[in-house]
C-alpha cells in the first residue's frame, strides 16, 4: 500500500539537546481516518454505556428537568476524557492513531505531557459550539501547512507519522 505521505516533503526541523530532529507531519488522510476509527469506537462505547443505563433503570434518578442536561453533559465529558486519557498515558496516540501509525508530540518532538495533553483536547469543546460545529477545527487543519488544528497550535503540538519520527531517533 502507498503511503498517502509520499506527496508530502514538508519536514518540520527542532532542535533538541544540540541534534537537529525531523518529523514527517501526519497528512489529512491519516489524520481523518484516525479520528474516524476513534469515533467509531466512542460511539459504539457510548451506546453501549447508554443501553447499560436504561437496563439498570438509572435514568429514573435524572429528572425530567435536567435530563437533557445531564446527556449533554456525559457525552462531551466522555468524548474529552477518551481522546485526553488515551493520548497522555499511550505517548500522543490513540487507538485510532495507532492503527493509522500517527502520534501527537509537541513542537520540540517531545512525548505529550499531562498540560498539553490536556489543553489540546479540552480545547476540542469549540468543535461543540454551533452552529459552527467542527468547521473551524477542519478550516485550521486543512489552512496550516503542518496540518495543525486549533488544540494543537494552543498546547505546541503536533500530529506526526510515528514510523519515521521513530526511525530517525534509533
Amino acid at each position: 500500500m502507498a503511503d498517502a505521505d509520499n506527496n508530502i516533503v514538508q519536514k518540520i526541523y527542532t532542535q533538541k539537546a544540540d541534534v537537529p530532529i525531523e518529523f514527517y507531519p501526519a497528512s489529512l488522510l491519516k489524520r481523518c481516518l484516525a479520528y474516524f476509527i476513534d469515533l467509531v469506537i466512542y460511539l459504539v462505547t457510548a451506546i453501549y454505556l447508554y443501553n447499560l443505563i436504561l437496563d439498570v433503570n438509572l435514568y429514573t434518578f435524572f429528572t425530567d428537568k435536567n435530563i437533557f442536561i445531564w446527556i449533554v453533559s456525559s457525552v462531551i465529558i466522555f468524548y474529552q476524557s477518551y481522546f485526553f486519557i488515551s493520548e497522555y498515558f499511550w505517548k500522543g496516540k490513540t487507538i485510532g492513531k495507532f492503527l493509522m501509525n500517527v502520534q501527537v508530540v509537541t513542537k520540540s518532538g517531545a512525548a505529550l505531557n499531562f498540560s498539553a495533553s490536556f489543553v489540546r483536547n479540552f480545547s476540542r469543546i469549540i468543535n461543540f459550539l454551533p452552529p459552527l460545529f467542527f468547521i473551524p477545527d477542519l478550516v485550521c487543519i486543512f489552512i496550516s501547512k503542518d496540518h495543525r488544528s486549533i488544540g494543537d497550535f494552543i498546547a505546541g503540538c503536533v500530529v506526526i507519522n510515528a514510523k519515521k519520527h521513530s526511525e530517525k531517533l534509533n
